[in-house]
């Protein structure tokens, strides 16, 4: 039986319904995905990592996206990060998040790419 319960209008032709480990990625997605200010009446929830995308990939910028990924995963009690990984990819970054989602009990490696040619993130 699920633990969580959800829905999701993203990705024409799949299903609307989610449940525990898909809704937790997609949540992940979508909170990666919101810059940080625009959500209504939650200036802090979302990200600023949109605007470092543009940035030299230095030991410095990569401390800054890390330290943004872990503040923004952490607002989700779901949610508990094992290990961030971050490359440089085509023009956009590369994250591998090692993360444990509440009721499953190993951590998963999610591949995240963050696509500033057509602001887009996806799972690879």
């Amino acid at each position: 039986m699920a633990t969580f319960y959800g829905f999701n209008t993203i990705d024409e032709g799949r299903k609307f319904r989610l449940e525990d480990r898909d809704l937790l990625i997609r949540d992940l997605l979508n909170s990666l995905m919101i810059r940080k200010g625009e959500k209504l009446h939650k200036p802090n929830y979302g990200t600023t990592i949109w605007s470092l995308l543009f940035e030299n990939l230095t030991d410095e910028t990569v401390d800054e996206i890390e330290k943004e990924v872990r503040r923004t995963i952490e607002q989700d009690p779901r949610m508990k990060i094992e290990n961030i990984a971050i490359f440089a990819r085509d023009s956009g970054i590369l994250l591998e998040i090692s993360v444990f989602f509440v009721g499953i009990p190993e951590a998963q490696l999610l591949s995240v790419f963050l696509n500033p040619d057509n602001n887009s993130i996806a799972l690879l």
